[in-house]
């Protein structure tokens, strides 16, 4: 068994929040789904065509910027869920959130040199550190959390 580090456990609880909070959004976005007549879809669709057939249902009732929104927080839960931290990172960068790219910087123990960018960007570790000390962790539950906030507002809509 891995047996992470004090960092890499400090790490692993944040991640285990982001996906907690990932995974309450997709469980909601079923549940509306379960309680719309998108019932068959709710569990064995993906998470994509729900998100598309509710967009759909709701959209007389639904604000342009809350589509965007929704779609956004499926790509974030996307990249939580497959731990693809890279591509997060860039999805956060390409919103509104600079991460502070050039403040962070990652370097090799044994010869102290820095990492290059491919290195920074292909290191699960320094990826992580960078959306933590960057202020993402904190910008991703905000978002997850405002787009479940949306979900509700559906479903208040649907009752």
């Amino acid at each position: 068994m891995i047996q992470p580090d004090g960092n890499e456990k400090k790490a692993l609880e944040i991640y285990k929040e982001l996906a907690a909070e990932a995974a309450e959004y997709e469980f909601r976005m079923r549940l509306l789904a379960n309680k719309t007549d998108l019932r068959s879809i709710a569990i064995k669709g993906k998470l994509c065509e729900i998100e598309a057939k509710l967009l759909k249902k709701f959209k007389s009732q639904i604000e342009p910027a809350d589509k965007d929104f929704l779609k956004g927080a499926r790509q974030i839960r996307n990249k939580i869920m497959h731990a693809n931290l890279s591509k997060l990172i860039k999805i956060l960068e390409n919103s509104e959130h600079a991460l502070g790219e050039d403040m962070i910087r990652g370097y090799h123990i044994d010869s102290g040199q820095p990492f290059t960018k491919e290195q920074e960007k292909n290191n699960v570790f320094f990826s992580f550190l960078k959306l933590i000390l960057g202020g993402g962790s904190k910008l991703i539950i905000e978002k997850l959390q405002n787009a479940n906030n949306v979900l509700d507002e559906l479903a208040s809509l649907n009752d």
